[in-house]
């Protein structure tokens, strides 16, 4: 049997696999998809059995310390825990690619504060009017609209009449952190949808030229997957014991850059 930190480093090259692949939400997948990823990582030689387990799931139970697991629904899904960003708020430390402008999404979602945000052509930005503002004002939606919303996105969700954390959500009007972990990327792609489809139809209808609704995706290049790649060796190292560290080959130009820093 395989010691247990065998399994974390599978686990985490498969979700760094998807990560370099460019998927969306590379942090959680199905659970069927986790294992095409671990069988693809091993030439098709991984097996539950090598990690004291008689199932996949069986497996999946043992790793809980670095996979939230979620069986809300059908086929179920699995979260790399180290991996998951915060929800799809107004966190600046957040992943911001290809996210809706922080300044654009306050201004269609913050129904609660009471603010009027308007347009302000100079910046190029959405602001939080000032007194006596003529706009042009932003279509800040109604608390009654997002409910629309919640009860259109559970509408998609099999079996979500029998979770009681989705109802709670929904009629509690609860922030994303509170959906399954497998969930709150599904809500904020549709918040995503929405509010771009409201900003496109505003800007048209003030005959505004459109501005860029999202930041801008992480230019790809040799220095992204360096980095990459570099996040993953470290997450290896991390878990390596004493006897594997012993066998690690260093080139003796790294070495020497690394002694010649101190």
């Amino acid at each position: 049997m395989e010691h247990s930190s065998s399994a974390h480093d599978l686990i985490e090259r498969a979700f760094a696999l998807a990560r370099r692949s460019g998927k969306p939400e590379w942090w959680v997948m199905a659970i069927p998809v986790l294992k095409n990823r671990l069988l693809q990582i091993t030439g098709q030689t991984f097996k539950e059995s090598d990690f004291g387990a008689a199932t996949f799931r069986e497996f999946l139970l043992k790793n809980t310390e670095v996979l939230e697991i979620d069986n809300s629904f059908l086929p179920g899904a699995v979260t790399l825990k180290s991996a998951e960003p915060a929800a799809h708020t107004l966190d600046a430390n957040a992943p911001r690619a290809n996210r809706v402008r922080e300044d654009l999404w306050r201004a269609i979602l913050d129904y609660s504060s009471g603010n009027r945000y308007a347009w302000d052509a100079e910046s190029s930005t959405a602001i939080i009017a000032p007194e006596g503002s003529e706009g042009p004002f932003l279509p800040t939606i109604s608390a009654d609209t997002m409910g629309e919303w919640r009860t259109e996105f559970l509408a998609t969700i099999p079996g979500n009449s029998d979770d009681g954390r989705l109802k709670v959500w929904q009629a509690e009007s609860l922030p994303t952190a509170a959906l399954p972990p497998a969930l709150r990327w599904q809500w904020n792609r549709l918040l995503k949808n929405k509010i771009q489809t409201i900003l496109k139809e505003w800007f048209a209808s003030q005959n505004i030229p459109l501005p860029s609704l999202v930041y801008p995706a992480t230019p790809s290049g040799k220095r992204d997957e360096t980095e990459l790649f570099r996040e993953f060796v470290i997450k290896c190292v991390a878990h390596m014991s004493k006897e594997e560290l012993e066998k690690l080959s260093i080139p003796s130009s790294v070495a020497f850059r690394v002694n010649s820093s101190r």
